[in-house]
């Protein structure tokens, strides 16, 4: 009987101290969170205790559901805890504790270039890459710390493994005993938390733990990252909002109405080379020209080329991920939360009639178009590469093909190639070599993604010297100036090559960037991280500053409109002229944030948390906002959002 009770006991003993861990572990990581991002909690700290403190919940949820099968397996009759069964559990704990370590410290570099904690994203990108998976994380070995994050995850792992071996071979006293007894009882509560989380419809959102409408990052040190990262897997966002045929009404609405009037600009080339040039993660932020109040000399030749050329001065990149942004542009259709359409089957499959693309439509303006892409990297990554063989792009030249590019290797002296791919200044001049040898023969159409702006911040070993420093103490993406300055210069000798070629006076310029980057994390999708460059250059046009907003999507049909081949622009697609319409607009979405972008205002609306914002973009206050102009901008969003989705469906059906 005394064996019996002792026994029972010690399964009590193991459930408590198990799921106590657990929380443990969490907070733990919730710790090393709010030190790495010190510099962008701004409130009180009362606020961040009580973030501690509403986590609690999200915390305890996946604790005790991590805790049950030790539970379930305590409690099957005559079960005795022996030596294997012991070590067995240990190595339960032990595993868990490293898995929640390694996930969190992907959440700590995924919300450095997010904004957001660790989701789907993460899983696309890091396990379902086009069959890249060594290329991700060689890359990921090179950017990031890795021995020190090992190091954090083993040490804490380790430590809190002690703390429960010791808590369980500790020998009974009376105080012990009375807290024993009483055990039971919070077993039960534990269990209970449990299970009014597991019957709900999503059990697993961490909408619970978002608790301030004026402290974003409170909210996310709230958010237990386990939590999210599964609700990110299980939770599809739903984008049904209204009767469909009146989300249709309201969208073609907007459409009709940025795409009437006259565009008062044009440029008289029969067939005119066009070399659109996407660069990685060039946020406007530090772009001199798109911000003055910028300290740092970082982009002059942008500066003076801006001022020669078409500037769109509120462009925004219309997803976070190149994929969403190379979406965007060649596509020309509004991005919504989930998988990239590049990675859409209609896109992929040459076999069928594709809908209507960037470099499809260059084709149906003239046959003998030469369209080309050009990639920095690997284009098999994210599966760029049957997306473009799927839409009639006649030659891929990326660094693990073209025999040019493949000359220059990863070395320690960084003369040739970064981690993700080969320096911009060799794809630039790789791009003049190709239009020297096809030029004359055909038109051409060469889109240029670079990479050489992406984390480590590398540059070629021979601008160290020329390209300073930029001292800050704001760390993150500091460093990134460095690397834009080098871009900068590497855009400065491309034209400097071009100018002198026969076909430049033929050829127009297209620039502007995949996506931005997450520099602001003051809200969900931060609107100002994702203001991107987008010149058009040609010798012969006329200068001129547009304030108009504007999103990639809109990139396709302003040239089209700039050209004067409107007719082969498919009214289907989402894109509007730049030249036309009054304001404009910019929509924007992430994994499960869609955003509205109109009039000095922005509405934000997160699906999966059932989350919104609503601000001015220049003060990003809300009191002085009216409901009634938040509504109009609630109701386009989420009608705009929802008609994409339908229509895309509609073809893929």
């Amino acid at each position: 009987m005394i064996n019996n009770k002792i026994n029972t006991d010690f399964k009590i003993k193991i459930t408590l101290i198990s799921f106590l861990s657990f929380v443990l572990f969490f907070n733990i990581w919730k710790l090393i969170f709010f030190y790495s991002y010190i510099e962008e909690f701004s409130g009180s700290t009362e606020l961040y205790i009580k973030s501690f403190i509403v986590g609690l919940r999200g915390d305890s949820f996946i604790a005790a559901l991590l805790s049950l099968p030790i539970f379930i397996i305590s409690n099957i009759p005559k079960i005795k805890f022996t030596r294997s069964l012991k070590i067995g559990y240990y190595a339960y704990l032990v595993i868990l504790y490293l898995i929640i370590g390694f996930l969190n410290v992907i959440d700590l570099e995924f919300f450095k270039e997010l904004g957001s904690h660790i989701n789907m994203m993460a899983q696309m990108y890091g396990f379902d890459t086009g069959g890249q998976h060594g290329e991700v994380w060689m890359q990921v070995w090179v950017s990031y710390p890795i021995f020190i994050y090992l190091f954090m995850i083993f040490f804490f792992s380790y430590l809190t493994y002690r703390i429960v071996k010791y808590h369980i071979n500790k020998k009974g006293n009376f105080q012990s005993q009375y807290i024993l007894k009483y055990a039971r009882y919070l077993l039960i509560i534990i269990f209970l938390i449990l299970g009014t989380n597991i019957f709900q419809k999503n059990p697993f959102n961490p909408r619970k733990s978002f608790f301030s409408q004026n402290d974003m990052m409170a909210n996310h040190l709230a958010v237990n990252s386990i939590q999210n990262y599964i609700y990110s897997l299980v939770s599809q966002p739903n984008l049904s909002f209204y009767n469909e045929q009146l989300a249709y009404k309201e969208t073609d609405a907007i459409i009709d109405e940025n795409r009437n009037g006259n565009s008062n600009t044009s440029l008289k080339i029969d067939n005119p080379n066009i070399i659109l040039i996407i660069l990685e993660s060039h946020v406007g932020t530090y772009c001199n020209y798109l911000n003055p109040n910028l300290k740092e000399n970082v982009t002059p030749f942008l500066d003076s080329l801006s001022r020669k050329s078409i500037n769109f001065k509120n462009c925004y990149a219309n997803g976070t991920r190149t994929a969403y942004g190379l979406s965007a542009i060649m596509c020309s259709w509004a991005v919504t939360p989930g998988y990239p359409l590049i990675r859409f089957e209609q896109y992929q499959d040459s076999n069928h009639s594709n809908p209507p693309t960037f470099s499809s439509i260059m084709k149906n303006i003239n046959p003998n178009y030469n369209n080309l892409f050009m990639y920095g990297g690997d284009s098999n990554f994210d599966e760029m590469k049957l997306f473009v063989e799927s839409n009639q792009f006649d030659q891929i030249i990326d660094h693990s093909t073209d025999p040019v590019l493949k000359q220059f290797e990863l070395d320690n002296h960084n003369q040739g190639v970064n981690p993700w791919g080969v320096f911009d200044s060799h794809l630039f001049n790789r791009s003049i070599d190709l239009m020297d040898d096809k030029a004359s023969n055909h038109p051409q159409f060469i889109s240029i993604l670079s990479t050489t702006n992406h984390l480590p911040w590398v540059i070629p070993s021979e601008y160290r010297n020329q390209i300073p420093n930029y001292p800050t103490h704001k760390k993150d993406f500091e460093i990134a100036k460095r690397t834009m300055k080098y871009v900068d210069n590497a855009l400065k000798d491309f034209f400097n090559n071009a100018q002198n070629k026969d076909w430049f006076d033929d050829t127009i310029f297209i620039i502007t960037a995949d996506h931005g980057l997450s520099i602001y994390k003051e809200h969900i999708n931060d609107p100002r991280n994702a203001r991107i460059p987008f010149i058009i250059y040609n010798s012969r046009l006329e200068p001129k500053e547009i304030e108009k907003i504007v999103s990639q999507i809109d990139i396709l049909p302003t040239l089209l409109d700039l050209i004067d081949k409107n007719e082969y622009f498919n009214p289907d697609l989402f894109g509007c002229s730049g030249f036309k319409g009054k304001n404009g607009f910019a929509f924007r979405s992430n994994d499960s944030n869609i955003q509205w972008i109109e009039d000095g205002y922005v509405y934000s609306y997160n699906i999966g948390i059932d989350f919104e914002e609503f601000y001015t973009i220049d003060n990003f206050k809300t009191h002085r906002v009216s409901d009634s102009i938040k509504n109009e901008l609630e109701k386009k969003c989420k009608s705009y959002a929802q008609t994409a989705a339908s229509k895309i469906k509609e073809e893929k059906d």
